[in-house]
């Protein structure tokens, strides 16, 4: 299901995030501008609903805040890259191992808040990109990751108690002297890993309500 940047009517602008419809049954409305609030939260409501959507999600207006439950934050933490840290085994996902890596992905990330199913079309962008990766212990797989750049998409340890090492084997395929990445609030695993490995919070990027 295709989103819609600029969904417009005569109350303002919303953009409709309607990916996630066919998977999760959630849709997510970012207010851009207007001047009657809640007739715009009824419109881009009804039409999520009207389009499959179960759980509806809206950012981006200050009467959120009072009227509607808090969902999550979607954080934007950093830190310096290590001189020295343990490593697993990074290998590349390659075209036969794409499927693999999906399944994976989709299936831990499907209770997180805020996470993006990874569709067929998406992994063939990842694999296009070359940041899609699996961490190795011999022949222990420990978890999955996304990194390029200075940049981390996604951590995801198989092993208990392995996500650090995963992160850290993760941080050999960037190229910058410092990595950021984005977490739900609500993700309480990953928050305490990356609080442990040093990383801070250096923007709120967006606060998400549930209108149902």
């Amino acid at each position: 299901m295709k989103n819609i940047p600029m969904f417009t009517t005569e109350n303002g602008v919303a953009s409709l995030i309607l990916q996630e419809i066919p998977y999760r049954r959630e849709a997510y409305v970012h207010i851009r501008c207007t001047a009657a609030p809640e007739l715009l939260f009824r419109e881009c409501f009804d039409f999520c609903k009207m389009a499959g959507a179960e759980k509806i999600y809206f950012t981006g207006h200050p009467l959120l805040e009072t009227r509607y439950p808090f969902h999550t934050s979607v954080l934007r933490l950093r830190r310096a890259l290590p001189e020295n840290r343990e490593s697993g085994c990074l290998f590349p996902v390659q075209r036969e191992t794409l499927e693999k890596f999906r399944e994976i992905y989709n299936r831990r990330m499907a209770t997180v808040d805020n996470a993006a199913t990874l569709t067929l079309s998406g992994a063939e962008e990842m694999l296009k990109r070359g940041n899609g990766y699996f961490v190795h212990d011999g022949k222990t797989l420990l978890g999955i990751g996304m990194a390029s750049g200075g940049r981390i998409d996604c951590v995801i340890a198989e092993v208990r108690g392995a996500g650090q090492r995963v992160m850290e084997t993760l941080f050999h395929a960037l190229s910058q002297d410092s990595v950021e990445l984005e977490v739900a609030s609500t993700n309480v695993p990953a928050m305490a890993l990356y609080e442990r490995m040093g990383f801070v919070c250096v923007e709120e990027k967006s606060r998400w309500y549930g209108i149902f």
